[in-house]
């Protein structure tokens, strides 16, 4: 579960990260440089959110802060590990067919 919980966090904060660059390049992009002050405050204030979320990520790695995680991300955190045991068991079925077929081929 702690496995769960680094990779959830580690990629709630580069989602978040990747989309704010996106945002910002495609406004950059779109206005060629002449942004309006209200564009230029509006993305330096996501940009805070972003610093924020990114902290919060980093603060619910510790152990102090369990209660925390478990109150803010349970659903997130419920849903990956709930996709990662799904994952799990298809590549072990896989496998093991993969296996089954390889005894069979060289016991004739």
């Amino acid at each position: 579960r702690v496995i769960t919980k680094y990779a959830l966090l580690c990629s709630i904060a580069l989602i978040v990260v990747n989309l704010h660059f996106a945002v910002w390049s495609v406004v950059g992009l779109v206005t060629h440089n002449q942004l309006s002050h209200e564009i230029k405050i509006t993305l330096k204030f996501t940009y805070i959110l972003v610093l924020m979320i990114e902290l919060a990520a980093v603060f619910l790695t510790f152990s102090f802060a369990d209660r925390c995680y478990r109150v803010l991300c349970k659903c997130c955190h419920s849903l990956c590990l709930s996709l990662c045991q799904m994952v799990a068991t298809e590549m072990t079925a896989k496998r093991y067919q993969l296996q089954k077929q390889g005894t069979e081929y060289h016991a004739l």
